[in-house]
């Protein structure tokens, strides 16, 4: 069987892996996901932290316990294993309440965490979480040929923002601002992925219009400005 133009197993036709375009040595559709992978990743990356660990939005979001020694050791007495626990428990409400209030949703861990020695591994499985996200988005933006890359990689941070951020705020009660604030973290995450990959990978001029999808030449209207 021989391999369609812009597919990713045959290297002498634009959109392979190794080469570009008539064997050029120019990387090609999957050398493009590659790298925007990784340019996509590391500013993805570096923003999420700069978010979590600089900017004071989340700190203002999540509150701490009066006395956290009370409650974890209440915690530690009803818990029968690590999982999500919620209060009152009405099995989808299947069940009537038991309580009136407080509502919580609490992610628990029987035998605790230490945040100091776990953050350097939660922080490389972030990082990895970032570079397939934006491997993902650059096989898209690839496949998607002309347009404007920053302003669909916007667009597709506020769907999966929504997608993950809304839910927790309908059903499970979270605050609107802890909610918002996920939300705002997904869409500027994606939007900055979408310039890196728009200007160094894909480059575009002024963002906009695509000079190949892959495998498949599309005209760059930019050009004509």
């Amino acid at each position: 069987m021989t391999g369609k133009e812009g597919s990713c197993s045959t290297p002498a036709e634009e959109g392979s892996c190794s080469t570009g375009a008539k064997g050029d040595g120019k990387p090609g559709c999957c050398g493009k996901v590659l790298a925007g992978a990784l340019a996509g990743g590391i500013v993805t990356f570096a923003w999420l932290s700069l978010s979590w660990m600089a900017l004071p939005w989340h700190k203002e979001s999540l509150l701490s316990f009066k006395d956290e020694k009370a409650v974890a050791a209440v915690i530690s007495e009803n818990i029968s294993g690590d999982g999500v626990y919620v209060i009152p428990f009405t099995n989808m409400g299947k069940e009537e309440q038991k309580t009136q209030k407080p509502f919580a949703f609490v992610s628990a861990r029987a035998d605790g965490i230490d945040i100091k020695s776990a953050m350097s591994a939660s922080m490389g499985k972030d990082f990895l979480l970032c570079l397939v996200l934006a491997g993902l988005l650059s096989c898209f933006l690839s496949k998607k040929g002309p347009g404007c890359p920053m302003a669909l990689s916007m667009q597709l941070g506020l769907l999966a923002g929504l997608s993950a951020s809304m839910p927790n705020y309908i059903w499970f009660h979270f605050p609107l601002g802890y909610a918002l604030t996920g939300l705002a973290d997904v869409v500027i995450a994606f939007t900055l992925a979408g310039f890196v990959l728009s200007k160094f990978v894909f480059r575009t001029k002024s963002g906009c219009g695509m000079k190949t999808s892959c495998g498949t030449k599309v005209i760059d209207k930019t050009e004509d400005k």
